[in-house]
């Protein structure tokens, strides 16, 4: 079997765990409803290296301990939804392993909040899973991350396919030091469908419209590894958390404005009086569409690149509301 190995041509799949850290594939081999088609997708086990200070009579170095600690999944997929509406997005198990509950309205949406808690029957972890195909034969490396909670990036461009990114941390597992038989490779992709391409893309605050080339909005959910308690992982790490703290971790964004006159003005001046407005985005491809809706944000200060404005906005809670629910994507 050989050992070279190409991330081109890897099986790369997602899903949602039962039980927090236990493998969602266990031992069969993902199916083509649990594949997809990430733009890039890196799992790399973190190991801690501690060379410690010791009162010695020379300066000859004394000998270091290996920590193994957690896994890093840092990933890029295309913005995929419904296939039909009230179908379940592709990207489903990456929504709620960051965080995202959902509800289903069946035939018609799925719609997904940020979720304070870490419940598991609520918000998921995900197992990521990649096989690194070998370029010489039908073989390949079994990469893992379970357990693993990620942050959120949606990223909406003109003239480009939209996606979302994330760094996850989940628990440790090693690289394979043998190849392994590939799995069947699956006759259909979930992703096999075009991405969303930002042609048109409706940019309401409050009641106006405004012109805008790009826009992108961060969960900003910070990933704890959790220690004590029974050990899951290696490290002594229990469990991957997302945790938000209220100040300078809330979910926020930009906009790329086109427009230096009027509509400048006007989030300049909701700005610097730090004013309360909602935000809706909405994306359309076909019969399908793509909501964001943020019921209060405000506006931070502008970046002047003439002839366009980078302008931050950060979602609030909306007045007389009990929370969790200051961004709500909806897929129809």
């Amino acid at each position: 079997m050989s050992g070279y190995t190409t991330l081109d041509q890897a099986i790369c799949a997602v899903k949602s765990e039962t039980s927090y850290g236990v493998d969602a594939f266990g031992a069969s081999a993902p199916t083509s409803d649990d594949t997809l088609a990430f733009r890039s997708l890196t799992i790399t086990p973190i190991y801690e290296v501690s060379e410690p200070d010791r009162v010695t009579a020379t300066a000859s170095g004394e000998c270091h301990t290996v920590y193994f600690s957690h896994n890093e999944v840092a990933w890029e997929s295309p913005l995929i939804g419904s296939v039909d509406a009230g179908d379940l997005p592709i990207i489903d198990a990456i929504l709620r392993a960051g965080n995202f509950k959902r509800v289903i309205d069946a035939g018609t949406s799925v719609t997904y909040t940020p979720s304070t808690a870490n419940d598991q029957s609520e918000v998921p972890s995900a197992t990521f899973l990649m096989y690194q195909r070998s370029i010489e034969d039908n073989t390949g490396k079994r990469l893992m991350s379970r357990g693993s909670k990620t942050d959120l990036t949606f990223t909406f461009e003109q003239g480009s396919e939209a996606f979302l990114a994330g760094t996850a941390l989940g628990l440790f597992d090693a690289v394979p030091a043998t190849m392994s038989n590939l799995p069947t490779l699956p006759t259909t992709y979930n992703t096999d469908q075009c991405g969303w391409m930002i042609n048109k893309m409706a940019v309401t605050v409050g009641n106006v419209s405004y012109p805008v080339s790009a826009f992108e909005v961060s969960s900003n959910f910070v990933t704890s590894p959790q220690g004590g308690g029974a050990e899951v992982g290696a490290g002594g790490i229990r469990k991957i958390v997302l945790t938000k703290g209220k100040s300078g971790n809330r979910i926020g964004g930009s906009l790329t404005l086109v427009d230096g006159s009027a509509a400048l003005t006007d989030m300049i001046t909701q700005a610097y009086a730090a004013s309360k407005a909602s935000l809706t985005v909405v994306i359309t491809k076909g019969a399908r569409t793509c909501t964001f809706s943020m019921p209060a944000i405000q506006f931070g200060v502008y970046t002047d690149a003439s002839p366009t404005y980078t302008v931050p906005f950060f979602a609030i809670r909306p007045a007389g509301t009990a929370g969790d629910n200051e961004l709500v994507i909806t897929f129809t």
